[in-house]
């Protein structure tokens, strides 16, 4: 019976200092501070790539204008003659064969400087011979004619597409004909200084350059004459065709046709 009453009391001791340990233990973990709960990291976003914005172009009121700025820069095809006269300074040229301005068949020397890719600075020099067998102005079988030409010019040339362009400028022009039937003759020397306008193609390679004025126009502005002579026999209407013949080379407009050229830029 005592046996049973000490077991009794050993037991309600063991539980009161377990439970008094189990308090004590939570207790503690109460005071101690509660780690925040980290979130979980959010994805990393993937890199999209934005274009770059476009440049603003500005524009100026000015009264009733609104003032555009520069063009945009021109496209040029590559292997073009346009590309092609990309970087280039110099050309140097010869009139191979054409006609005009004063009729006669013409040949002559080139020689360009680039101010830009589509604007040349040039200076021309050229020379032409025309035989005839009966004269321009009258009509005499067995009558020769001979009239020669030669001209220096300073000229701007302006392209205006690929290949085509205008040309403008002025000449300094001299003629000099002689007209001889049986023992008769006449002749003359003429110049003028005359304002020219022409109109032609150039195809351009990487040095080699090929080109022809179409056709053009040559208005004298001004001329003189000298070393006219008629020979003493010659009949009255000699005066008259020689008139004629200094009207038509010198003093008159004329056109130049189909001057074809070639040579090369660098």
């Amino acid at each position: 019976m005592r046996t049973s009453r000490s077991v009794l009391i050993l037991g309600l001791g063991l539980q009161l200092v377990l439970g008094a340990s189990i308090a004590q233990a939570k207790a503690k973990k109460a005071q101690q501070p509660q780690a925040a709960e980290q979130p979980a990291p959010a994805p990393t976003p993937m890199p999209v790539s934005t274009p770059a914005p476009a440049p603003t172009r500005a524009y100026e009121e000015r009264g009733d204008y609104v003032v555009s700025p520069s063009a945009e820069k021109e496209v040029v095809a590559r292997d073009s003659s346009a590309f092609n006269r990309i970087d280039k300074k110099y050309q140097a040229t010869a009139i191979l064969i054409g006609i005009g301005p004063s009729l006669s068949g013409t040949y002559g020397l080139q020689g360009s400087y680039f101010l830009t890719r589509n604007q040349l600075l040039m200076l021309e020099v050229t020379g032409g011979k025309l035989n005839y067998g009966t004269s321009i102005s009258g009509s005499q079988s067995g009558s020769s004619g001979d009239l020669k030409t030669s001209s220096i010019g300073l000229h701007y040339k302006h392209f205006s597409g690929n290949s085509f362009y205008w040309r403008g400028g002025f000449d300094f022009r001299r003629a000099t004909e002689t007209y001889n039937y049986a023992s008769d003759y006449y002749k003359f020397t003429g110049t003028s200084f005359a304002a020219n306008f022409q109109i032609g193609n150039q195809w351009q390679w990487e040095y080699f350059t090929l080109g022809c004025d179409w056709i053009g126009v040559s208005v004298p502005l001004s001329h003189s004459f000298s070393d006219e002579q008629t020979s003493a026999t010659a009949p009255s209407y000699y005066a008259g065709w020689l008139s004629d013949d200094e009207d038509l080379f010198v003093k008159r407009t004329n056109l130049t046709l189909l001057r074809f050229y070639l040579g090369a830029s660098f």
